[in-house]
């Protein structure tokens, strides 16, 4: 076995690094591209303001119409990732007792950031599509994508 220099180890340990970082780079694509665009039916069938969870448990998101919006947040606590409930009219961890307005931010803690949203989009049949590869957090809820006007 022949032994390296120091200059062949830093070499060696830069490569590596390099490596690794390509390989995560790729896998966090991979992941982005595997994530399903979810149809959640017909956009006129969410007729009126309010949180649903039908989706929560199979895709980990709630669907939101508020303020002549409609949106997709994040069904995990930004705490400590718990599965979000509906409890009175609010957003509620279970674990943790973090409350979340319709917006998806944090009214009452331990959780300090804001749920994010999910790219959202109308299909040519009128419905409404849910775009989990797509992430929006709150300085990027106001572009188009993030949600669909009513």
């Amino acid at each position: 076995m022949s032994e390296i220099n120091r200059r062949q180890f830093v070499a060696l340990s830069i490569a590596g690094v390099c490596a690794a970082c390509t390989v995560d780079a790729a896998g966090e694509l991979l992941q982005a591209a595997s994530k399903p665009k979810v149809d959640v039916g017909e956009l006129s069938s969410i007729a009126t303001d309010g949180v649903l969870d039908t989706w929560k448990q199979e895709h980990k998101f709630l669907l939101v119409r508020h303020e002549g919006k409609i949106y997709a947040i994040s069904a995990r606590c930004t705490h400590k990732a718990g599965i979000l409930n509906l409890e009175s009219g609010g957003i509620v961890c279970p674990k943790h007792g973090s409350r979340f307005d319709n917006n998806g931010v944090p009214v009452e803690g331990p959780a300090k950031a804001p749920l994010f949203r999910y790219g959202v989009s109308v299909n040519a049949d009128g419905h409404l599509i849910v775009d989990l590869g797509k992430q929006f957090t709150q300085k990027d809820w106001t572009k188009p994508a993030a949600f669909v006007a009513v």
